[in-house]
């Protein structure tokens, strides 16, 4: 019904169980393969509570084939435990798009580049698209 990428591989969902594929650092290919969790279906018939345990099950899915996938990129001995991933996992800072010098937040790909004025001496009310002066 569904799947995700994971670490030099691919995690998919049917109805009744769910498989994670990856390729090893050796070059060969582990799968593992589980049931499928159930415990969304018991709020079937509520229509808001059904997306959002729905997607609560999904996260836990994808969380847990990519810390599958992510220890089967490093040796045996530099594994992580369950424990230390969810560790991890729970105290790590949320992703944020990264301040540029100018002040404003960096645009995704494709979008119009920001201007920034020049701060040349000679230019002083030259502007840019690259922040860069003498381009």
């Amino acid at each position: 019904m569904g799947g995700q990428a994971v670490m030099e591989g691919v995690m998919m969902r049917g109805f009744r169980s769910w498989a994670v594929a990856v390729r090893t650092p050796e070059g060969d290919v582990e799968v593992q393969l589980h049931d499928a969790p159930r415990w969304a279906e018991r709020y079937s018939k509520i229509p808001l509570l059904r997306g959002v345990m729905a997607l609560a099950e999904s996260l836990a899915l994808g969380f847990k084939a990519l810390a599958w996938s992510a220890n089967r990129q490093v040796p045996e001995e530099e594994r992580l435990s369950k424990g230390a991933m969810t560790g991890t996992i729970a105290v790590a800072p949320p992703s944020a798009p990264a301040a540029s010098t100018d002040g404003s937040r960096s645009r995704a790909s494709g979008s119009t580049p920001s201007r920034a004025r020049c701060g040349s001496p000679s230019s002083s009310d030259t502007w840019c698209s690259s922040g860069i002066c003498g381009t």
